[in-house]
């Protein structure tokens, strides 16, 4: 590559890293807004993140950004094969195509809208009244639809679900849930039929400062960096980056249920995991994050389930939960509390489901968004439709709507449509990475029946972690893997898991 070339390559990487130190300060405003801002400081907030957003976007879609790429067009080759060079462009000449196509004041208007409707959920779900949001959420829907229409699509949810997992579309993420919904409603009811008690003594007292150490010895045990992140509470937790160096995860806390706290924390601590082991080459650039949301949410689903619900792990570690609750658990051994949390039953919450159930959740969520899109469906029906297919796929409805259509935050904080497939395409990876893991390296398996992660975690840095968003997430599966995806190693973990 000519020197000029060169020059300008660098004027392209310096751009996309103001980029994205701007994307980075609206975080850290959303971080703030999520646990610490008070309630009356909304209407600013979601101003200050619409400024943010718009100044990103222009930058970003501007004509020196246009220029460059340009310029460079057709030099990808140049580059060694995967180098950072030829990512960075391939990922931003895709961004943006796509960033361009929308226009800056419709980005500034969905984030102020955005905030808006975050802050007026949160008092329709504390005060379980749909009414007080549902005008918010219809103009959601609008702007849903209208960004659908920026770009070309088969299925009116195809460019949502591409933003949060590319590579995947209505007709793939469809034909999974095809596939597997009626293994999973088979295995439910073999389970059910055995007529399985749930257990009492997870619902007892629970102090919160017993909670909160609780939890720093968790993410202490596991290897979560202190000094690298932090953890605070929120409504509906989530991890987010600043940096390489700053990863926050967040969780919540019932004082009658520790197993909230525990598999929120050990999930939230997966997410974190996942950036933490970016290669910090790759700090500061578009490429310094996770593939994709599924691939994201098979970190968090490895991490919570298989390891966090797994055998060998409480075999190790109970003993020192019971000296935070030993009035609940002196009394309770390991393989009982073990069966305890891995109890199957249908449940209103997403969050509380069991492993078996719990893709049936994300299903009627995917079902209801593109309904919403498709307008088969309507804002004002959305919560009498969410209690029909509750009834009909878990057999239990809600009583209300804090437990119905207001539980999750997705559609009020972020756009209707690819929101929840991704949650179902992580359940499946984690299997497939876990079973890789495991396959590739004997050490692996030997650590985890010791309770000892660092060789499943360095064998995740190594082969997923670090690479960060330099392929997509099909992409980064098959060359971590070896596979396509596939429902076997999932289906079979859920096999031998629960015996049926």
């Amino acid at each position: 590559m000519s020197v000029q070339k060169r020059k300008i390559f660098e004027e392209l990487d310096g751009i996309l890293k103001e980029v994205h130190d701007l994307n980075m300060a609206s975080a850290v405003l959303y971080w703030d807004q999520a646990t610490h801002m008070p309630i009356c400081g909304a209407h600013q907030r979601g101003r200050q993140l619409a400024t943010l957003g718009a100044v990103a976007h222009e930058k970003f879609v501007g004509e020196r950004v246009k220029f460059c790429l340009d310029e460079l067009a057709g030099y990808e080759d140049l580059f060694e094969k995967d180098s950072y060079e030829e990512r960075l462009l391939n990922l931003a000449r895709k961004k943006f195509q796509k960033q361009r196509s929308l226009p800056g004041t419709f980005v500034a208007k969905v984030l102020e809208h955005q905030s808006r409707c975050y802050e007026a959920w949160l008092q329709a779900k504390d005060g379980n009244n749909f009414a007080l949001v549902s005008p918010l959420l219809k103009k959601t829907l609008e702007y849903s639809r209208q960004y659908a229409q920026y770009f070309e699509h088969d299925h009116i949810v195809d460019p949502l679900i591409e933003e949060l997992d590319d590579g995947f579309n209505f007709q793939i993420v469809n034909h999974i849930f095809l596939e597997l919904r009626p293994k999973l409603v088979s295995m439910v009811e073999t389970v059910l039929a055995r007529g399985e008690n749930a257990p009492s003594f997870l619902n007892s007292n629970f102090p919160l400062e017993k909670q909160l150490e609780l939890n720093k010895q968790i993410l202490n045990y596991f290897g979560y960096s202190f000094e690298r992140g932090r953890i605070d509470s929120a409504p509906h937790p989530f991890m987010i980056h600043f940096s390489c160096d700053d990863v926050r995860i967040t969780t919540r806390y019932k004082l009658n249920d520790v197993t909230e706290t525990i598999f929120s924390t050990i999930h939230e601590m997966g997410h974190a995991f996942y950036e933490l082991g970016v290669d910090k080459r790759l700090d500061g650039t578009m490429l310094a994050s996770g593939a994709s949301s599924g691939v994201h949410e098979s970190q968090s689903r490895l991490w919570e389930n298989i390891i966090g619900r797994g055998d060998d792990f409480w075999k190790v570690f109970y003993p020192r939960l019971q000296t935070f609750f030993p009035e609940t658990f002196s009394s309770v051994n390991a393989q009982q509390f073990l069966e305890a949390i891995n109890h199957v039953s249908c449940s209103l919450k997403r969050t509380d489901a069991d492993e078996l159930t719990y893709n049936l959740h994300v299903m009627i969520r995917f079902e209801l968004e593109c309904a919403l899109l498709e307008g088969s469906l309507s804002i004002d029906d959305l919560p009498s439709a969410w209690n029909e297919l509750y009834r009909r796929d878990l057999g239990i409805v809600p009583s209300h709507d804090g437990e119905g259509c207001l539980q999750d935050m997705h559609w009020y904080a972020s756009y209707i449509g690819g929101q929840f497939q991704c949650y179902t395409l992580g359940n499946i990876m984690s299997a497939q990475f876990y079973e890789a893991a495991c396959a590739s390296d004997p050490l692996v398996r030997a650590s985890l029946k010791k309770a000892q992660y660092g060789p499943l975690r360095e064998w995740l840095t190594q082969n997923l972690h670090r690479h960060g968003q330099k392929w997509n997430g099909l992409e980064v599966l098959k060359k971590a893997t070896g596979q396509e995806l596939t429902l076997e190693p999932y289906l079979n973990y859920l096999k031998n898991k629960f015996s049926v």
